[in-house]
């Protein structure tokens, strides 16, 4: 049954433009492509993906010698295009998943290039059949094969939220997310730490390290105020001026209510009165007269 197919694949994929003419070369294609079906079906998946990637190889080779947009080298692009199946569908039994859907994803790029109607070329049905349903892989299983990221903490006890695609924020338990985002928002936090936010390209079908480092939230600093004495020398120091507060003003009483001016005006008094004394006392006496002649003296005092 191998046989039978591979001869339409030899005839469509490898020898291109009709040539019914086997060369030595592409016995050897027609060698690896039957001994990897053979070790497929007896489940050596890691032999057969050793033999496809041979046969991969050999197929490059001979399309580079291929005149670049022919139909024969869009035939050769077919023929690679059945081995990367074949070796993506090997390295899936083998549980390398994130490996098989890379090959899927060199399966699309290669089926890409080919031009418009491709489906329509006297193909083997069964050929059409394997690339459909390595697409098919391509947009379901590996669609929901979620990517690995592992986050290296300092501090440790740092913790992180995330955001999925909905915009939703969620906690991370532990340090290892899985994730089918291509594009990560991340917020991390610790205490005594600075908080830190960002985001990052996500791989698809891979293990990614991601460490992250947290700055520390710097004390801030109080400098208590420094008394220090005034001195003569000169100092480029500011100095702290202690200053007393200024005596209360005194307003000066009116001048009659001094000593002094009661001093002046008793003495003035006294004087006054002691000059009017003697001024009578010593003033002669006058007399009282009667018609024409006088009588005795009156007295005054």
């Amino acid at each position: 049954m191998y046989r039978w197919v591979f001869c339409f694949f030899v005839f469509f994929c490898l020898w291109g433009a009709g040539s019914m003419q086997v060369h030595a070369e592409d016995a050897s294609k027609e060698q690896l492509y039957l001994r990897a079906l053979e070790q497929f079906q007896k489940k050596q998946y890691k032999e057969a993906s050793a033999t496809l990637e041979a046969l991969f190889k050999l197929l490059t080779q001979e399309q580079q010698k291929q005149e670049k947009g022919t139909r024969s080298w869009h035939m050769m692009t077919l023929g690679r295009a059945d081995a990367l199946h074949y070796l993506a569908d090997a390295t899936w039994q083998q549980k390398e998943k994130y490996a098989s859907c890379r090959r899927l994803v060199d399966l699309e790029k290669l089926l890409s290039s080919l031009p418009k109607g491709w489906e329509s070329w006297p193909l083997q049905p069964s050929l059409i059949s394997r690339l459909k349903a390595s697409r098919a892989r391509l947009q379901s299983d590996c669609a929901a094969l979620p990517s690995t990221l592992v986050f290296d903490l300092s501090p440790v006890d740092a913790k992180i939220v995330y955001q999925n695609k909905e915009g939703v924020w969620f906690p991370l338990k532990g340090k290892i997310l899985q994730t089918t985002q291509t594009q990560l928002h991340i917020k991390v936090t610790a205490k005594g730490y600075q908080d830190l936010q960002l985001k990052r390209a996500v791989p698809r079908w891979s293990r990614v390290e991601w460490p992250i480092l947290l700055k520390r939230v710097e004390p801030k600093r109080v400098i208590p105020p420094v008394r220090i004495r005034v001195t003569s020398r000169p100092t480029s120091r500011r100095i702290a001026v202690i200053r007393r507060p200024p005596k209360p003003l005194v307003k000066a009483a009116p001048f009659y209510q001094t000593w002094w001016f009661w001093t002046i005006t008793g003495a003035v008094v006294a004087g006054a009165v002691a000059t009017t004394v003697v001024v009578v006392v010593t003033h002669e006496p006058r007399y009282v007269f009667k018609g024409d002649t006088p009588t005795t003296p009156f007295k005054v005092w």
